[in-house]
Order: C-alpha cells, then sequence, then structure tokens
C-alpha cells in the first residue's frame, strides 16, 4: 500500500543529433513512474539558453520517432522500463518546539554521492548526508532550525531553476501526516537521551511528538506500532532496574548513529545488554559501552574549538575507531564551515593552520588506524579540505 504514495523517479540522458554553434545537444531528463511526467532540458555548450520540455509517457508518437520530443518520450520510456536503476533518497526535515509544535521543510532528494554514482546529471549537491546532518545538529530554537534550513537547501543545485529549493519551512499542523519520503530526520528543540538534538527514522517509524527520554514512535498514518520497543510506553522500571544496577546508558553511540537501550541477554560472559538503532530496527548488543552524551561532549568541544582534536589528542584517541574518524571529520568541517568554503589551497590563516594540525595528527600522529588503506576515510576527507589531503595521498 505504501508503494502507491510513493513517486519514483527515474533518470535518462542522451545527445541530440541538433546542433548549435558546432555543439551537439546534450539532453538529459527524469521521469515520475507514478504520474507519467517527464521533464527535460537539452543545453547547447555554456554559451545558449536550455531547452526545457515538460511531456508524458502516454503521450503518442509516431511510428519512426524522429522529432526532440518523441525522442526524449522514447528515451523516457526505455528509462522507466530499465530494471536496476538506483533511486534517489528522498528526505523531509522537520523541528519539534519544546511545545510539541512541527515544522517541515521541503524535500531534500539525495546527495553529493548520489548525484555522482548517476553520471551525467545537470542536477547536483555539494555534500554527502552526513554533512548536511550536521548542520542541523545544533538548532535548538526556530530561528536556529530556519538558518541551517537555508544552508543546508544552499548545498542542492536543479538544472529548473538557479537557486534549487527556495528553502522554505512549513507548519506541520498536530495529528496531520506529512508528505512521504525514505527518510524523515527530526530535530528537537529539547535535547534528547544521547545528548543530542537529531533522531531519523523511516517513514514506517514516524516520530510526531517528542518524548522523554526517547521519541514516540507511532508510525505514521498507521495504527500505533505497540511492539516497537522504543515507545515510551517500554521504558518500564525494569530497564530503569537494568540501568542502574549495571550502570548500562540510556543510548549508545556507534556506527555513526544512536542505538537505545531496550532489555537484556544472556551470553558466556553473563548479562550485557540489548540496544536497538531506530531506524533499521537492528539489534545491538556489546560488553564495552560508551555513552552517547560522551560522543555528543567531545562534538561540542570541536565545534567551539576544531584545533582540540590536535590538542587534546590523547582525549580522542582514548575513544573507539569509529568516533575517532566521525570526530576526524567533524573538526574538518568545522573547519572548513568557519573558513567558508572547501580548502582547495592553502590558506595561510587559522583556519589552515588547524587544518594543517588536523591533517597531520591523522596522517603523522596517530596509530589507531591506517587512513592511507581507508578508502571511504580518505575520500570523505579529500571533499572537506581537498588540499590538505591531497598533500598526504598524492605524493
Amino acid at each position: 500500500m505504501e508503494s502507491i504514495n510513493r513517486p519514483i523517479y527515474r533518470f535518462f540522458s542522451f545527445r541530440t543529433s541538433e546542433r548549435m554553434a558546432s555543439e551537439y545537444g546534450h539532453c538529459s531528463g527524469q521521469v515520475n513512474l507514478q504520474t507519467g511526467e517527464i521533464l527535460a532540458n537539452i543545453s547547447y555548450g555554456l554559451f545558449h539558453y536550455p531547452e526545457t520540455y515538460q511531456l508524458n509517457l502516454a503521450d503518442s508518437i509516431s511510428q519512426f520517432p524522429h522529432t526532440t520530443k518523441e525522442l526524449i518520450i522514447c528515451a523516457a520510456r526505455h528509462a522507466a522500463n530499465e530494471e536496476g536503476v538506483r533511486g534517489m533518497t528522498r528526505r523531509r526535515v522537520i523541528f519539534v518546539c519544546k511545545d510539541g509544535r512541527r515544522y517541515i521543510t521541503e524535500e531534500y532528494s539525495g546527495d553529493r554521492s548520489e548525484y555522482a554514482a548517476r553520471g551525467r546529471c545537470l542536477d547536483s549537491c555539494d555534500m554527502d548526508w552526513p554533512e548536511i546532518r550536521d548542520i542541523f545538529q545544533e538548532s535548538a530554537t526556530y530561528t536556529q532550525f530556519i538558518k541551517a534550513n537555508l544552508r543546508a537547501q544552499a548545498a542542492y543545485h536543479s538544472f529548473r531553476s538557479e537557486n534549487g529549493n527556495s528553502g522554505i519551512v512549513r507548519n506541520l499542523r498536530k495529528g496531520r501526516e506529512g508528505p512521504y519520503a525514505d527518510k524523515i530526520l527530526f530535530v528537537y528543540a529539547a535535547p534528547l537521551a544521547t545528548g543530542g538534538r537529531i533522531f531519523e527514522t523511516n517513514y514506517t517509524c514516524f516520530t510526531p511528538v517528542p518524548g522523554l527520554p526517547y521519541p514516540a514512535c507511532t508510525g505514521q498514518g498507521k495504527k500505533p506500532c505497540l511492539e516497537c520497543p522504543l515507545r515510551q510506553s517500554f521504558q518500564t522500571a525494569e530497564l530503569a532496574q537494568l540501568q542502574a544496577e549495571h550502570n548500562w546508558p540510556r543510548a549508545v553511540h556507534t556506527d555513526g548513529d544512536d542505538a537505545y537501550l531496550i532489555g537484556s541477554q544472556s551470553n558466556q560472559a553473563g548479562l550485557v545488554p540489548v540496544y536497538l538503532f531506530p531506524d533499521c530496527q537492528c539489534a545491538l548488543s556489546s560488553e564495552t559501552l560508551y555513552p552517547a552524551e560522551e560522543y555528543y561532549r567531545l562534538r561540542e568541544i570541536l565545534r567551539n574549538d576544531p584545533s582540540a582534536f590536535d590538542d587534546q589528542c590523547d582525549l580522542f584517541r582514548s575513544y573507539p575507531l569509529d568516533w575517532y574518524k566521525e570526530l576526524a571529520l567533524y573538526a574538518m568541517r568545522c573547519v572548513a564551515r568557519t573558513h567558508g568554503s572547501p580548502m582547495a589551497e592553502s590558506v595561510h590563516d587559522q583556519s589552515g593552520q588547524t587544518a594543517h594540525d588536523i591533517s597531520k595528527a591523522i596522517f603523522e600522529e596517530q596509530d589507531l588506524f591506517d587512513p592511507y588503506t581507508d578508502a571511504a576515510f580518505l575520500a570523505a576527507a579529500e571533499r572537506i579540505l581537498p588540499w590538505y589531503i591531497r598533500r598526504y595521498v598524492n605524493r
């Protein structure tokens, strides 16, 4: 039933046979599989205005298609029938005030990595989703949320308009369903049990109101998912007793996300806690626990002073490796944000010195992991501080 309400897009591109100023046209477009609507754009180099076409899969074409419109419809039909084409992840961000009022952003479609995976595409994004999500992390007021949304929307560029989305935030009235999205990122005015303010979940686990100590999961447009361990009703006296007896944190941070305590289980080592991730509903049991509050405390240190990643290196190296990598990238983003842009060249100011210290600490001074062989970390770091990372990897 869900898939009926979910618009799915397919993308296509081809070179036209028409030329202008000795340049062949390039057509790039998208088709909505639910409505059949086609939006296509043909450009002829940098110095000619693009041509825009709004068509539909149901439009008739001749037995031997030859016009530009017919070729676009043929390309869209082929894309619609193509198997295995990965769609964009569609996201919405909702700000929840302390009194329960909700405000929702326009749709965020994909991120830098997803656009890059499509190859030649006229739409683009300057950031990966973790970087965009970071922008909202510190939003504690409606005004801060508005500013964060404008910064995040500015990273998206559409061939349909110069500025992409308008960055409008709308009120989402109590009890009203929000528009469909693959993922929903909630930003809370009041900090959660983790110490952070954000909570990302799936459409099937929509979280409409703030709840303490956890967001209350009710399932958007569905009956309350009574079996969900993250619901407030599951925060029983038994869990409180487990926390008190074993000193287990209410939430832990691992693998880039927060997991919440839902119970315990026995193994060879004895009784161990079980934590649950809100998005994938994947259970986690661990004997070595690091509270999520501690992770966000370290982030706060770096937000106020990114150079602390080098100045207090022993502190950051004393935590798990996945924390170290996440915080290293976060420190880089804080520097780039202060500077105002990715550092594609050497910068001779305080931001440049901090970028130098952070990259030096990672590539020359720590012994937790080998950054030269960690492709995912290198790619993420290079996008944030290009010059300072390439000086190590491009020797």
